[in-house]
């Protein structure tokens, strides 16, 4: 079995530009499953690349367009489990500008992370509407710290992968 080694993981995070970093807090009354957030990011993945490039943009390289990675960090046991979102956005918009995306990513991010919302408190009871909105967004001024920080715990020789592509 050929494995790819962290060092190489982190390298390849090193060579793309991210621009915003997310961070999806540990709330113990309400959980969020690792599958729970990797659909909302792959929805608002799809919304903001038919919001800003054009309809074809599945079938365009990577470089060309937006998408998120996604690592999961801390422990389900004890409550700590959360996860570190990074975004790469191309340089050529389509649709609206750059300046627009810079001035409305917050609100898309949050208006389709929230319209899908269904985390489950430890009741079992779904919670429609948090007052606790444990998102976190901040725009990365050092892309390559913030892989390395994202990817620290990588386990290339775990069977269970703890980062994915939201695609």
């Amino acid at each position: 079995m050929n494995i790819i080694s962290k060092e190489h993981y982190q390298n390849f995070l090193k060579s793309i530009s991210f621009e915003y970093f997310i961070t999806v807090e540990p709330n113990p009354r309400y959980r969020m499953a690792e599958g729970d957030v990797i659909s909302r990011v792959r929805k608002i993945e799809f919304y903001l690349n038919k919001k800003y490039l054009r309809s074809t943009f599945s079938k365009w390289k990577p470089e060309d367009r937006l998408w998120f990675i996604i690592f999961r960090e801390g422990s389900k046991r004890n409550g700590t489990e959360h996860f570190h979102i990074m975004l790469h956005v191309p340089k050529k918009f389509y649709r609206k500008s750059r300046e627009f995306f810079d001035s409305t990513f917050l609100v898309d991010f949050h208006f389709v992370w929230w319209s899908c919302c269904n985390a489950v408190d430890q009741r079992g009871s779904l919670n429609f509407i948090s007052t606790n909105k444990p998102i976190h967004i901040l725009r990365i001024e050092d892309s390559v710290a913030v892989s390395t920080y994202c990817s620290k715990y990588i386990d290339v020789r775990s069977e269970e992968l703890n980062f994915w592509f939201a695609r």
